[in-house]
């Protein structure tokens, strides 16, 4: 959620409607690293969400962005 708000945010100071890409070939690279979020969201075991695992899952960062904005370039984390 938080680099969906970031990648919304970036378009938006870049003057890019988002309109404009959706259903385009535009490609998504992303960076991650180390899982805060992820386990800062597990700590209770009993109080996990259900949708902890995909939700906060590194490798599907970019998958996420390019699903949103529907987005039919390369998706890589």
């Amino acid at each position: 959620r938080i680099f969906l708000e970031c990648v919304y945010e970036a378009l938006e100071n870049a003057g890019i409607p988002t309109h404009e890409i959706t259903g385009k070939n535009v490609g998504v690279f992303a960076g991650g690293s180390y899982p805060d979020y992820e386990i800062n969201n597990t700590r209770d075991i009993s109080a996990i969400p259900m949708y902890a695992a995909t939700g906060t899952a590194i490798a599907l960062q970019a998958n996420r962005i390019s699903h949103y904005f529907d987005l039919n370039g390369p998706s890589v984390t």
